[in-house]
């Protein structure tokens, strides 16, 4: 049988045996997929968890007043030049914002120090207003948190820290920004690590089942790491020249085998 075989059949049937053994089913790659009896159209109760801030978080805080004297005293970098233009930048939250210390204060022109990690943004910005409203009339406080990034790594096409400006980031728009998982990432095993003030949580999400959504890792928080394992059989990943490579040594391997075997008879 082997003498019947001849070079150009190998070449063919090599790569055959290769791509179907590294095959991956529709049911590895398919996101949010539906169990048996469950509707076309589901309603999920999600809860997102609420982020308390940790040390070396950074605040965006900024307060408004009619009286714009006053006003400009608790916001002493906006009102100087260039303040309000170093928002264009990613680095001008850094530069203006108020960093949570060791202690878990920031402080503040005027109002003094503020204990705020452990808290929400938003119970942050009700203790400032509160604080406020002692010295201003009619005045408006905005608090955002400024550092809002999660980094994505492993089996992505885009890995890397990414720099979130919005309220809300869940794992599936995490993976769209890295460009999503690639062909050899286990989407069944993808690992978000959470550091928190009580210690570092880690959850295994499968991001082909639809009741990911209920998760608790299913909303990012700031400074979250998404980490996408590689499937488990990674011999066959090769590239076009990987197969070529292996392709030439193997016929010229088997050709001299049949020579020596011709000669040999």
């Amino acid at each position: 049988m082997i003498r019947n075989l001849s070079i150009s059949h190998l070449k063919v049937i090599i790569p055959a045996l290769l791509l179907l053994s590294s095959c991956v089913t529709s049911k590895r790659v398919n996101y949010l997929q539906r169990t048996s009896g469950t509707p076309a159209d589901s309603i999920y109760q999600t809860d997102i968890p609420d982020y308390n801030l940790q040390t070396g978080d950074i605040l965006y805080i900024k307060i408004n007043s009619i009286e714009e004297q006053s006003q400009n005293l608790f916001n002493p970098f906006m009102s100087s030049s260039g303040g309000s233009s170093s928002l264009t930048n990613l680095g001008g939250f850094y530069t203006i914002g108020y960093t949570i210390d060791k202690e878990g204060e920031i402080d503040l022109p005027v109002m003094g120090k503020i204990a705020v990690r452990g808290y929400t943004v938003e119970e942050v910005h009700d203790t400032i207003q509160q604080r406020v409203d002692q010295f201003l009339n009619e005045s408006q406080v905005v608090v955002k948190l400024a550092n809002f990034k999660v980094t994505i790594l492993g089996e992505v096409k885009s890995p890397g820290e990414k720099k979130i400006f919005q309220d809300q980031l869940s794992i599936m728009d995490a993976i769209g920004m890295a460009g999503d998982i690639t062909y050899y990432g286990d989407r069944k095993n993808v690992r978000v690590v959470r550091k928190t003030n009580q210690g570092t949580f880690t959850y295994n999400l499968d991001l082909t089942d639809e009741n990911l959504i209920g998760s608790p890792a299913y909303y990012l928080q700031p400074n979250d790491i998404v980490y996408v394992k590689p499937v488990r059989m990674t011999f066959f990943r090769v590239t076009a020249q990987d197969y070529s490579v292996l392709i030439t040594t193997f016929t010229s391997t088997l050709t001299a085998v049949l020579l020596l075997f011709n000669l040999l008879k």
